[in-house]
């Protein structure tokens, strides 16, 4: 199945071509790596398939839906199924991490969210810091939040955007393992990053370079 798909999109704003015809598609359970310069356009790309921005040309489907028309309730349950780590992290500074992370979860009204909460915290090393109010932690913490708040309820597509930016080199294997587990589970994973580190970690995945808004698969 195709998870996504974009034919000759073109995105355009405040009167400046971003991307320019565009055309790949990524089925279940792939995982994927958008690389190249900063600038190049990986940032706007991750935004079209969250749909948090929408394609100005071309035709672009996420989980089968034409983003261009979908209504505002098809995309709630969309966004239900992805996961994503934003590259400015987006996380709620005068909450916990526990908050944090427990958001998604409770939007589903799960009746598990301590269970999950904590044993996602604890994978990624940071249970400890549960009740800490996110302002108070470091950068690479404050990631690690926003990564387990993306996997905590096992996305059917998890975007994550330059996600082990400012984590310490010891621990991003450990980071890209519980995404190539996820992957494993059947989560389609689409990672931007400029760290060729990571890129090498996952020797089966398709890299997709982005240079100058345009694309080429590696």
């Amino acid at each position: 199945m195709k998870e996504i798909l974009l034919e000759h999109v073109y995105f355009e704003k405040n009167g400046r071509t971003i991307l320019e015809d565009i055309s790949f598609e990524v089925e279940t359970a792939k995982f994927i790596f958008l690389v190249g310069p900063t600038g190049a356009g990986k940032s706007s790309l991750l935004k079209l398939i969250y749909i948090e921005e929408y394609p100005t040309r071309g035709n672009m489907r996420v989980m089968g839906y034409d983003t261009r028309k979908i209504n505002k309730k098809t995309l709630l349950v969309v966004r239900k199924n992805l996961g994503i780590v934003f590259q400015e992290l987006n996380l709620l500074n005068d909450r916990t991490a526990y908050d944090n992370v427990a958001l998604p979860l409770e939007i589903d009204r799960r009746h598990d969210v301590g269970k999950k909460v904590h044993d996602t915290l604890r994978r990624l090393g940071i249970l400890h810091k549960a009740s800490s109010y996110v302002y108070s932690l470091s950068r690479g913490e404050q990631q690690k939040i926003a990564i387990a708040r993306a996997i905590v309820r096992g996305p059917k597509i998890l975007i994550a955007d330059e996600p082990t930016a400012h984590i310490y080199k010891s621990e991003k294997e450990g980071i890209i393992k519980m995404f190539m587990e996820l992957n494993a589970q059947g989560t389609t994973c689409i990672i931007a990053t400029h760290d060729n580190y990571i890129v090498d970690m996952v020797p089966y995945a398709t890299v997709i370079h982005i240079e100058d808004g345009r694309v080429n698969l590696l």
